[in-house]
């Protein structure tokens, strides 16, 4: 039942689990547990054969533990109990690894026109000198390091402007630092790392998006959709929602071997032993695998802060939030049922990534404000529900 971590999904790998869970029955303890012989646990605990089946799906098997001594089969001398582990190898600069990663990553079925366009753009931009004869800095890598200049000391994009502009005059000629701060988001933008501009209404209550995009005016109240609708040219909208999409940065973790790596830590080395070290301790990360079975035998899955949205101001939507959530939703709904092909730059393969929210985290009033439940009054109290104790 030794398999590599590629195995695990396949039907022979399932029945030999399932074979094993049969013949540990023999030596079940007076709460119905077994010795637990995933890579985590070793044997030096004692789980159900439910949750001893999840764990073997989910992480495999101690290779060394061929012969099944602890489950009631007969002990045989000289085994080999040495396991071997992979070496970590020589890593990359990061900003170096991020491209290399994120070129190696593309779709294996990118036949549009434009993805092509992107990723001939992005791999010549990777490869392309920041000047003639200066080999430490690509253009590509020169650009995300100057933005992140800036959001670490909070500059301004006219300081930046003045900055680039600065360099273009002091490197050799035939340097390729972009002229502005909207040149470098252009050449940043094939990395996946932009945003999308979605109209809202001024009055929270939809989003001018997908089917309204067209209107000149909210279809629900019918305020105008612009400041000023005489003006020529460009409009300005009253609210604007600023949506970071989920997926591409979902992908972007996975594009990088060392992150990858790090997101296996809760499969590959943590030892479920009742100390809660990660969520995937908690009880409800366990009752959703339990739950959903096919979504937790991908071992590549885990919690993340990612910024999804900046909602306009100047005041919070409260209930209306919901209206600026639907984009978030929407992706996620597609991230469950179906998921996107993704590249894993550790195991050097494309899996169907796939995503949930397992939790929510607010303060009391904003946990009202999602959930819709009373946060203020006498029933207030979201555990008592209708029947509180006084």
């Amino acid at each position: 039942m030794g398999k590599t971590p590629d195995g695990r999904l396949s039907h022979p790998y399932i029945e030999g689990v399932n074979a094993f869970i049969n013949s540990a029955r023999a030596v079940v303890d007076l709460s119905g547990n077994i010795p637990h012989p995933c890579i985590h646990c070793v044997n030096c605990y004692r789980q159900s054969s439910q949750i001893v089946r999840i764990h073997l799906l989910h992480r495999g098997i101690m290779q060394s533990y061929i012969n099944w001594y602890n489950h009631g089969e007969p002990r045989v001398l000289n085994e080999n109990i040495h396991d071997n582990e992979m070496s970590d190898g020589d890593h990359m600069n990061g900003i170096d690894a991020l491209i290399d990663d994120r070129i190696r990553g593309e779709p294996r079925n990118a036949t549009e026109d434009e993805e092509v366009r992107h990723f001939d753009k992005l791999e010549e931009d990777a490869k392309r000198e920041l000047y003639p004869g200066y080999t430490d800095y690509s253009i590509l890598k020169f650009v995300i390091e100057m933005l992140n200049v800036k959001v670490m000391t909070n500059l301004s994009n006219k300081g930046l402007d003045m900055m680039l502009e600065l360099l273009t005059k002091v490197l050799p000629k035939g340097n390729l630092v972009p002229r502005s701060t909207y040149e470098a988001k252009k050449i940043l933008r094939d990395l996946g790392m932009s945003y999308e501009h979605i109209d809202a209404c001024k009055n929270d209550c939809t989003l001018i998006w997908k089917e309204n995009e067209n209107l000149d005016k909210c279809p629900v109240c019918e305020v105008p959709r612009y400041k000023d609708t005489r003006t020529q040219g460009k409009k300005i909208p009253h609210k604007v929602l600023r949506y970071f999409p989920l997926t591409p940065r979902l992908r972007r973790l996975y594009m990088s071997g060392q992150r990858t790596k790090d997101i296996r830590w809760y499969i590959d080395k943590r030892v479920d032993d009742g100390i809660m070290r990660h969520p995937a301790d908690c009880e409800e990360w366990k009752e959703f695998d339990l739950q959903h079975l096919d979504f937790a035998l991908e071992p590549r899955n885990e919690p993340y802060f990612i910024l999804s949205l900046l909602i306009p101001g100047p005041h919070q939507p409260g209930n209306d939030i919901d209206i600026y959530l639907k984009p978030l939703v929407d992706e996620l709904k597609e991230l469950w049922e179906e998921g996107v092909e993704t590249y894993d730059a550790y195991s050097k393969e494309h899996f169907q990534m796939r995503a949930t929210l397992l939790w929510t985290i607010h303060d009391y009033p904003g946990f009202g404000n999602v959930s819709r439940w009373r946060t203020k009054g006498y029933h207030s109290c979201y555990t008592c529900n209708d029947q509180p104790y006084s």
